[in-house]
C-alpha cells in the first residue's frame, strides 16, 4: 500500500506502431480509431489504482522513425491533442529499435523512466503489417541487452496475409511466439478491437507488478513474465476470431 501523500509510481506503456506504406486504408484507420480509446482504457486504470500512474509512449516507425509523444504522456493529456497516424514508406524496425534503446533508461540517464518515485515494469506493444526493411538485427542486439526491454511485457499485433517469414521477427521482439498474435488483412477490420484488448491487459498487469527496486540505480529491474495475462489475451483475442468466423 502507498503511504498517504507520497507519489504513485509510474508505469510506461510503449506502443510502437508500424506506419509503413502497407499500412495504409483499414489498419492505419482501425489504429487511429482504437487509440482514443486506448487512451480512455487506460485513464480508468489510472484512476482506480492508487499506487501506479500509467503514462503512454507512443512510437511510430516507417522509413524513419519518430517519438509522437516526445515524453511519456499521461492518457488523458494524449487524448486531448491526439491526431490520426498516417500510412507511407518503408518499414525501418532498425530505427525503431534504436529509438526504444535510447529512451528505456532513467531520466537522469536521458531516458523516459522516472528518478523518483521508482519504477513498475513496462509494457511494449508492437502494431505492425510486414517484414522490416534492410538490416534491423544490429539494432534489436543491442535493445534486447536493455534491461528495462529484457524485464519489460511485451506483445505483439501482426496483420497480414503472409506473415510466415515474419514469425521469426516477432519471436526475436517479444522472445515468446504466446505473445504474437496474427490477424489477416481480411480480418484488418477488426485490428482495433485486438489493440484495445491487448493494450487493456498489459496495462492492468504491468501496473499490478510488485514495484522495482528502491534505489532508483539504472536498471535495477527485477523482470516480471505474468502467464495469467498471457492466457487471459491469448483467450480474448481469439474470442475476437470466433466472431469474425461466425
Amino acid at each position: 500500500m502507498l503511504v498517504p501523500g507520497t507519489q504513485k509510481r509510474q508505469c510506461l506503456i510503449y506502443l510502437v506502431i508500424d506506419t509503413s506504406g502497407s499500412m495504409d486504408g483499414t489498419k492505419i484507420s482501425q489504429v487511429n480509431y482504437s487509440i482514443p480509446q486506448v487512451l480512455s482504457s487506460i485513464q480508468d486504470l489510472n484512476d482506480s489504482n492508487p499506487e501506479a500512474e500509467i503514462e503512454v509512449a507512443l512510437l511510430a516507425f516507417d522509413s524513419h522513425a519518430r517519438w509522437v509523444t516526445k515524453n511519456p504522456e499521461k492518457p488523458e493529456d494524449l487524448k486531448k491533442h491526439w491526431k490520426d497516424l498516417t500510412a507511407n514508406g518503408l518499414t525501418e524496425l532498425g530505427e525503431a529499435c534504436n529509438f526504444l534503446n535510447e529512451k528505456m533508461h532513467r531520466t537522469k540517464n536521458g531516458g523516459f523512466h522516472d528518478d523518483s518515485a521508482g519504477a513498475l515494469t513496462a509494457g511494449v506493444i508492437f502494431i505492425t503489417d510486414g517484414l522490416p526493411t534492410g538490416s534491423y538485427k544490429p539494432a534489436l542486439a543491442k535493445l534486447q541487452k536493455n534491461h528495462w526491454y529484457k524485464d519489460a511485457f511485451k506483445y505483439c499485433l501482426a496483420c497480414g496475409d503472409d506473415l510466415s517469414e515474419g514469425m521469426s521477427v516477432f519471436e526475436e521482439l517479444v522472445g515468446n511466439n504466446e505473445c504474437i498474435h496474427l490477424i489477416s488483412d481480411e480480418n484488418a477490420c477488426r485490428l482495433g478491437d485486438y489493440i484495445r484488448v491487448v493494450t487493456a491487459i498489459v496495462s492492468d498487469s504491468v501496473s499490478s507488478t510488485i514495484p522495482l527496486g528502491e534505489t532508483n540505480k539504472e536498471d535495477n529491474n527485477q523482470g516480471t513474465f505474468n502467464q495469467d495475462a498471457v492466457d487471459q489475451i491469448n483467450e480474448e483475442v481469439k474470442s475476437i476470431d470466433d466472431l469474425i468466423d461466425d
